[in-house]
């Protein structure tokens, strides 16, 4: 059996791209970290015979992108809160997740011995996760 090769993200970029023809068009993310969360959304009801009932429901999803500020292509005027688009975070350089999304907060944080980094958060605009092949 061959050895497992694990996924570095090296080569890891976050593309997203406003609805609508919205400026500045497509913005890529470089020297990010992100993070996507699958919810089943598991519904319960109360079973006399045998205790719980589940059942699943509606598929959703949610999760975060989060770098550093680069002052030479800062990204607070190009993600803003409440944008909705296709998001597509990538694994490498080519296999990636595709979504729409709407953007959800913006954080940015700083301190006097830190580097100022940022945050957004993301959740199911529309739509279903196309997987990365």
């Amino acid at each position: 059996m061959p050895s497992a090769v694990p996924i570095v993200g090296v080569n890891a970029v976050v593309k997203f791209t406003p609805l609508g023809g919205a400026t500045p068009g497509e913005i890529i993310i470089k020297n990010s970290k992100w993070s996507l969360s699958r919810k089943a959304n598991i519904k319960d009801a109360p079973n006399t015979t045998d205790g719980m009932l589940r059942a699943q429901g509606i598929p959703d999803f949610e999760g975060s992108v989060e770098g550093f500020i680069d002052t030479t292509d800062p990204i607070d005027g190009d993600v803003t809160v409440g944008t909705i688009g296709t998001l597509k975070l990538y694994r490498d350089a080519t296999k990636f997740y595709s979504m729409t999304v709407i953007i959800g907060d913006m954080d940015i944080e700083t301190g006097v011995d830190d580097l100022e980094t940022w945050t957004f958060s993301f959740m199911k605009s529309s739509g279903t996760i196309t997987n990365p092949v």
